[in-house]
Order: structure tokens, then C-alpha cells, then sequence
């Protein structure tokens, strides 16, 4: 329904239809194919019964694609467009969340990220708790449904990932508003002091309401209860979160805030993020509570480590929420870049 309601979409939405069939006819002959190898002809009953089946993973797969395409034009036009830049003039660039060494780091060419401990100043875990909470209620409306189709999927992935909208924390998930309030802050900051460091802004763009990206990797045991049994955290293999030239996203920095409260009770070095920069890994990054990681989304993968939890230890969830701020791939990040 909400894809109807946006021009865009909608009109897009419409020309995808002959797509979708073409998509579904070419899945369903070969079928049929690789059934008559066997020996196994469909007949018109099966058929008519698999056809809306297809039709609807069919439609899924072009739809997701579509959102994604419209997505990346719609970044990429962003973050050419001046009038999204985050001043290094305004009020919020002086909000001071970020050392000096921090700024440092992700403007040498020689790392092009960086690592910015106490983020929110929560040493008590208040904040981390309050986090917790919100992505709890997240999980229990969210984490079986299917965001394309809106239906319940079959079984729960041990990871989850979901996308969500400013609005949307604000007036569901109070502690998430709050930490996305200051990372919004981010690009003024890094703005002001870059222009400071290399006489050049970086021309960040302000975060967009959309580019909020929770992240949670767990055992299927939630609670307190020790495992009866051993089970393995599923990693992330390596991705880029920007592109460049003609498929260029408009994607510039990611930001990466950790919030597992349970994490550093002797688990601390488990459960990594890598970070990889020219086919060579450059750091390996625990997910400490409270933890920023900064690093260049044209540049810089990253991937997350496996974990296994061994029989007798308590559930544990590595939870994290990354924001993507859009800026144009032609500016440098230091004069020597």
C-alpha cells in the first residue's frame, strides 16, 4: 500500500508488471524442464497450482530490485545536490561528540576509518539498556514478517536486519530517536573540522530519515536461561556499502554505534567487525557497548565475525545500528587523496 501511495513507485510499480510475468514463465518452463529430464510431466492442475507461487516470488524479487534501483538513483542525485550538504557553519557543528583523533583517522589515507570510544558518555549502560528495550519491541512486531510482502515468513533467521525511518523512532522507540539524534550531528562536525584540517569540506551530506539500519545477531534461546546446547552466531560475509561511478549509491560514511550490554562480560574480543581495504584487512573491531565505528563507504568493507557459544553460557546478542550519510564521490577526504 505504501508503494502505492508514492508516485514514483507506484509508476514504476506498473511497468514491472509484464517483468514479473516474464520473470514467472521462465522459472516455471524450466520446471517443467528439469522435471521432464526425470521423467516428470506437469500436468495442467499442478501447474495452475504452482503458477501463483511463482508469481509471487517473482513479484518479490522485481519489486526488491526496483526499490533498490530507485533507491540508489535517488542517493546518488542526494548527494550531489548542495542543499543537503550539513553546514560546517551551523550550531550543530560544534557539538563536539567526536576527539580530534577520531576526525584524524578517517581523513588519512592510510586507514579511512576510525573508532570512537564512550560514544553517548554511557558508563552506567543506561542508555545501552533503553536500546535494548526499543530493539526488543522492534523484534517482537518485525522479525518474522517479510518487509516486501508484509506475510510471515517460515522461521526466524538468527540474524535479523530492518530498515526504519526517523519518524518511525520517534514515536515508537524513544532511546533509538535518541542515539540517531546524535549521529545526525555527525556530518556537521566532521564538516567543520575537515574544512579545518585539509582548507576543504567534505561536503556530508545530512542523514537522510531512511538510512537507519538495525542489526541484531542471535542465539534462538532469548531470556536469561544458560544454552542446553552449543549454537553457533552466523557471521556477515564482506560488503561495500558504497559505489562509484555509474552505479554509484551516494553513499560516503558509515557509521556503526554497538549496544550489547551483555557483550563485555569476558566476551569482549569475540564477534568481530572486520574492516577490509584493498583485499587486506585493516583492523578487527570488537563490538564493545558504547562503541562508534566511522569508516568510508567507497572504501572500506567490513565484515562480522562468527561466534560460538559454548553449552552452559547465557544467550547473547550482538546488536548494532549503522546510518549511511550521502556525499559526492568527486570531493576528496584529505589533500592527498
Amino acid at each position: 500500500a505504501e508503494l502505492l501511495e508514492n508516485e514514483v513507485y507506484s509508476n514504476a510499480l506498473v511497468a514491472l508488471f509484464p517483468k514479473i510475468r516474464q520473470r514467472a514463465d521462465v522459472v516455471l518452463e524450466n520446471v517443467k524442464k528439469a522435471g521432464m529430464k526425470e521423467g516428470d510431466f506437469m500436468d495442467e492442475h499442478t501447474e495452475s497450482r504452482l503458477r501463483p507461487q511463482i508469481l509471487n516470488e517473482a513479484f518479490a524479487f522485481e519489486v526488491v530490485s526496483m526499490i533498490q534501483e530507485l533507491n540508489r538513483r535517488q542517493n546518488s542525485f542526494l548527494s550531489q545536490s548542495k542543499e543537503f550538504i550539513a553546514s560546517p557553519d551551523a550550531e550543530e557543528a560544534r557539538a563536539n561528540l567526536l576527539a580530534e583523533a577520531t576526525v584524524n583517522d578517517l581523513m588519512n589515507d592510510d586507514k579511512g576509518f576510525a573508532v570512537q570510544e564512550n560514544f553517548l558518555d554511557d558508563n552506567e549502560l543506561e542508555w545501552q539498556h533503553f536500546l535494548e528495550e526499543d530493539t526488543n519491541n522492534i523484534l517482537a512486531v518485525k522479525s518474522d514478517l517479510d518487509e516486501v510482502t508484509g506475510r510471515r515468513k517460515k522461521g526466524c533467521a538468527d540474524m535479523f536486519e530492518c530498515w526504519l525511518h526517523k519518524n518511525e523512532c520517534m514515536e515508537k522507540y524513544p532511546a533509538i530517536a535518541y542515539l540517531v539524534e546524535q549521529l545526525e550531528l555527525l556530518p556537521f562536525e566532521i564538516n567543520r573540522k575537515s574544512s579545518l584540517m585539509s582548507k576543504a569540506s567534505l561536503n556530508l551530506c545530512k542523514l537522510s530519515d531512511s538510512h537507519i539500519f538495525l542489526q541484531v545477531f542471535r542465539s534462538k534461546a532469548e531470556g536469561k536461561n544458560p544454552l542446553s546446547e552449543e549454537v553457533t552466531l552466523q557471521g556477515q560475509e564482506p560488503r561495500l556499502d558504497g559505489t562509484r561511478g555509474k552505479d554509484d549509491n551516494g553513499l560516503k560514511l558509515s557509521a556503526t554505534y554497538f549496544f550489547s550490554s551483555n557483550w563485555n562480560d569476558g566476551f569482549d574480543n569475540k564477534g568481530k567487525t572486520s574492516l577490509i581495504r584493498n583485499n587486506k584487512k585493516v583492523a578487527e573491531i570488537a563490538p564493545i557497548a558504547d562503541r562508534l565505528v566511522l569508516y568510508r563507504s567507497r572504501q572500506v568493507m567490513h565484515s562480522v565475525e562468527q561466534v560460538i557459544l559454548q553449552e552452559g553460557m547465557p544467550p547473547k546478542r550482538r546488536l548494532s545500528i549503522t546510518v549511511f550519510f550521502n556525499g559526492p564521490e568527486a570531493d576528496s577526504w584529505s589533500n592527498s587523496s
